[in-house]
């Protein structure tokens, strides 16, 4: 990763790949991607292995510096596409 590299703090991102957006208790999580740009790759590499190329059936979410944790759920400062 460039920040560590440069020696600059990062935020840590995360990738959440929703195979059915009809159903998003059922979800890929992918920890640490590296970057936005990295998180929409992962998560479109995925959706192609499922057959759905172009998320028409799936969705996606990049979780951007988590900073609270209750149980399962983690809250992050910023969540994009």
């Amino acid at each position: 990763m460039l920040c560590s590299i440069l020696g600059l703090w990062c935020p840590q991102i995360d990738a959440f790949y929703y195979p059915n957006r009809a159903d998003l208790t059922i979800h890929e999580a992918f920890l640490d991607v590296g970057s936005v740009e990295q998180c929409r790759s992962v998560v479109y590499d995925r959706a192609n292995q499922n057959n759905d190329p172009n998320m028409i059936v799936g969705d996606y979410e990049c979780g951007i510096d988590p900073h609270d944790t209750f149980g399962t759920i983690t809250v992050y400062r910023e969540t994009v596409k």
